[in-house]
């Protein structure tokens, strides 16, 4: 108790660095408190007044060897709602690696949900502004689609991030990369395939000293993603495509055939590879998408029958795409006509579908000059904060002593070094 005692002393004194320090040195000691001695802290300390107190006792909760799960999730509410910013980002390693510890155990235990609003208010709490990135909010995206309830991580996925918040002067890349990815996966369950390829690409951009298994599992959704949002494997950008050549390659083998099967429009070959890394596909936990590449590349034949054809027998049509029979082609019709990917109707007396051309609203010009707006608004904001961070990296003396070596920075991107993040 004697630690604990110091860390009070000194935080009531506002001596946050001293309490910080202490709690560093002193920590196994805070965690391991007898259970007496824990309650009896988290009844007379408050959160906002001892913050660095109560993440050693959750810490040690966390710890036990049978969580008391009613206990906890009340502690780590009061807790979220409640502690001090100033306090908590004097110990951010202790802070965030109490937040993964509890995600994790949540997502274990399948509690994925109850946390959700928890993380969420820590996410909204620590940052010192919105456009700043910490090491908690893959936690809360990943707690997010472990519960499949999308919608509490939308907000931050959608946000413009400018600054990482580091902890204890650096931040590990790789809560960088698991946010890009599970944020990937989030907008991949919602259909928004672009969105979903940006954040794949972010991921695999990021700077690190090693290619992780995350970045490697980001790949291949990338490219299961882009055949759907593209029809083809869209290259991803010259800072990571060496990736694709040194490490991907061999790993995504089956990904990359599929998407030359897919881009020469082989359905026959398609099908065959798909039965063919049915078990690979599973284990990366990607054949529902795989599944999703083979009924898409059916879809795009279908629409562009569109193009040719203004009546065509049900028969034919099924042929033409590689279908079983005319009930299959109708049926898959008749979904396209209800998402609105193609215009037909079928007409079941002469057994065929008449394509019709697409109507265009009076209201889309209207919609489309408001989207063009709002576009060239978030492009104007990016160049502003673009421009201010080029401003801070020329005057950066890490990046003039790296650009100095490299003859003015031409040939190499600093940023690409794992230690200047």
């Amino acid at each position: 108790m004697a630690a604990v005692e110091e860390i009070c002393r000194l935080v009531k004194d506002n001596k946050l660095d001293a309490a910080g320090k202490v709690a560093l040195e002193k920590w196994s000691r805070l965690i391991t408190l007898e259970p007496p001695e824990r309650q009896a802290l988290i009844t007379s300390l408050h959160p906002q007044e001892q913050s660095i107190i109560w993440i050693a006792i959750i810490t040690a909760e966390l710890d036990q060897p049978e969580l008391d799960w009613a206990s906890i999730i009340r502690h780590m509410s009061t807790f979220a709602a409640n502690f001090n910013p100033d306090q908590v980002h004097v110990v951010p390693s202790l802070f965030c690696q109490l937040f993964h510890h509890f995600s994790q155990l949540l997502c274990v235990n399948r509690k994925a949900i109850v946390g959700i609003a928890i993380v969420r208010d820590a996410v909204r709490r620590y940052p010192p502004n919105d456009h700043t990135l910490t090491a908690i909010h893959s936690d809360l995206i990943q707690l997010c689609l472990a519960a499949r309830c999308l919608k509490p991580c939308l907000p931050f996925l959608e946000q413009d991030y400018t600054s990482l918040r580091t902890e204890q002067g650096q931040f590990d890349s790789q809560h960088v990369v698991q946010f890009f990815y599970y944020g990937g996966m989030v907008y991949t369950c919602l259909h928004d395939y672009l969105r979903a390829m940006q954040l794949f690409t972010v991921c695999l951009c990021v700077p690190a000293v090693a290619v992780s298994a995350v970045m490697l599992a980001a790949y291949k959704k990338y490219i299961l993603v882009s055949l759907l949002r593209n029809g083809k494997l869209v290259p991803i950008p010259r800072c990571a495509a060496h990736l694709v050549e040194k490490v991907f390659k061999n790993s995504c083998a089956p990904y990359l055939e599929l998407a030359r099967a897919y881009t020469s429009r082989d359905h026959p070959s398609v099908r065959k590879i798909t039965a063919s890394f049915v078990e690979s596909f599973v284990t990366d936990g990607n054949y529902g998408l795989v599944q999703r590449v083979e009924k898409q590349l059916v879809h795009h034949a279908v629409q562009r029958l569109t193009m040719s054809f203004m009546k065509l027998p049900l028969e034919d049509a099924a042929h033409r795409v590689d279908l079983n029979g005319p009930g299959e082609i109708e049926k898959m019709i008749r979904d396209m006509i209800e998402d609105r990917e193609v215009m037909a109707s079928i007409n079941q007396t002469q057994a065929r579908v008449e394509f019709h051309d697409s109507g265009v609203s009076s209201t889309s010009d209207g919609l489309n000059v408001k989207v063009l707006e709002e576009r060239l608004k978030e492009c104007i904001y990016l160049q502003q904060q673009l421009s201010q961070a080029n401003r801070h990296l020329a005057l950066d003396t890490r990046y003039i002593q790296k650009s100095g070596m490299h003859g003015g920075g031409t040939e190499e991107d600093p940023l690409t070094e794992d230690h200047l993040m």
